[in-house]
């Protein structure tokens, strides 16, 4: 039997050459993970370079699905998928593709289960409107986010361990700042809401987004971390809504569509194969003088 003995710094080195190849933005960036997505060039990149400005490094084109299903003829009919939106040709941000479904029926479900299989967008996300489709969203359903519409009241109550169950499997919950800059009314109504999943979560698993229509809709990352105080979140966690926590939605996608791991094989140049030799030769030694001792 041989022993290996290798030193905790050198772990920690070949780790960070790893996740430095992984398509996980690094620590330290800015998100907005709900930036609508519009066919029109001039308007895109008119807002990339508001969120360029602003200092944001990673962004999320979000494409909507209404509720699930098509009456026609007495039938249901499924809705095509939509394609992920393509990237804009822009430098200095990272460009993800994102999907919004509603859940208001039941059958919304199939729905969720078809862009996991088509596996197309990088995050998914669902917007539950009853209090049934909202506990099968926290327990049951493969996604990444539950967010809320400020545009009308929430129709049920949030339940805490609806909301700790959703938080262990490490779903995040999402509030847009944009419609509370627009309308007052639902300034209030995604106010209460926020209150109320603050108090059930303790600070935890929550992000602010966007979804603006336009450019001047923007806000800077501190501004909306901001917000975060206005919900009486802990002030430690408010500069996480817009940072630490969306880079946790990102690396949940990536592992959600990597099933339960992930390989990953990167080629060793010569000389650190030549260093990982004379490691291994140090070990063999050491370990030959163990033997010797005992």
């Amino acid at each position: 039997m041989i022993f290996c003995f290798v030193y905790k710094s050198q772990i920690l080195h070949y780790m960070k050459i790893i996740m430095s190849h992984l398509p996980i933005p690094p620590k330290g960036c800015f998100y907005d993970l709900n930036v609508p997505y519009d066919e029109n060039q001039k308007h895109m990149d008119s807002v990339l370079t508001t969120f360029k400005e602003l200092g944001y490094s990673v962004l999320a084109f979000s494409k909507y699905i209404p509720s699930g299903s098509l009456k026609r003829g007495g039938k249901k009919k499924r809705l095509q998928l939509p394609t992920p939106p393509d990237k804009v040709n822009f430098d200095g941000i990272t460009q993800l593709s994102r999907i919004t479904i509603e859940l208001s029926e039941v059958d919304d479900q199939i729905t969720v289960r078809d862009v996991i299989t088509h596996g197309g967008f990088d995050i998914i996300a669902v917007e539950p409107k009853t209090e049934k489709l909202f506990l099968s969203a926290c327990t049951q359903l493969n996604i990444d986010i539950i967010t809320f519409d400020g545009a009308e009241k929430l129709s049920f109550f949030l339940r805490t361990h609806q909301v700790r169950a959703a938080i262990a499997r490490g779903i995040h919950f999402e509030f847009n700042y944009s419609p509370m800059v627009r309308d007052p009314t639902m300034r209030k109504l995604t106010t209460t809401c926020a209150l109320r999943l603050v108090e059930c979560c303790k600070s935890k698993n929550i992000i602010m987004s966007s979804k603006s229509l336009h450019p001047l809709e923007l806000r800077g990352p501190y501004d909306v971390a901001n917000l975060g105080i206005l919900f009486t979140m802990k002030e430690s966690m408010v500069p996480h809504l817009v940072s630490h926590n969306c880079r946790c939605v990102v690396v949940h996608s990536f592992a959600r569509k990597t099933a339960k791991g992930a390989v990953f094989i990167q080629k060793i140049e010569s000389s650190d194969s030549n260093m990982l030799k004379r490691q291994a030769e140090i070990c063999d030694d050491e370990a030959k003088k163990a033997k010797l001792e005992l």
